[in-house]
């Protein structure tokens, strides 16, 4: 005679994910993806996450990772890292200049300088005259 003795392996026990994270920078440069934390099923085994991002804020705005941790029986956490891009810092321009000249028609537009917000990206200005006198 044959004695059978069967388990049924039903993983009901989610995944433990830390709690959701978040930090404020300046830059979108500085809003590197970041380590993903390490989650275990509930044998202990690792699990590997799937990794996805939004797109990126035009200037400020959040740019947050999505971490998805999915078990061996489909079960499924989460786990996101929100950067709040927040430009607080005041673009650097140089002393304002002039020059004196004798006559209108040698009045000609100056180059404008060169000016960067704090994480190094061109500002283009709006420039603006005033009526001829």
């Amino acid at each position: 005679s044959v004695y059978t003795y069967t388990y049924t392996i039903d993983v009901t026990t989610l995944p433990v994910v830390p709690a959701n994270a978040s930090s404020t920078v300046e830059c979108l440069s500085d809003a590197t993806q970041p380590t993903a934390p390490v989650v275990t099923d509930v044998c202990g085994n690792d699990i590997t996450p799937v990794i996805t991002e939004n797109a990126d804020p035009i200037c400020e705005g959040d740019k947050i990772y999505t971490f998805t941790y999915t078990d061996c029986a489909g079960n499924e956490v989460i786990y996101t890292y929100t950067y709040t891009i927040d430009v607080t810092s005041l673009p650097v321009v140089p002393a304002n200049a002039s020059s004196t000249v004798e006559c209108l028609a040698d009045v000609t537009q100056p180059t404008a300088p060169v000016v960067t917000d704090v994480c190094g990206n061109d500002i283009t200005p709006v420039i603006t005259e005033n009526v001829d006198p």
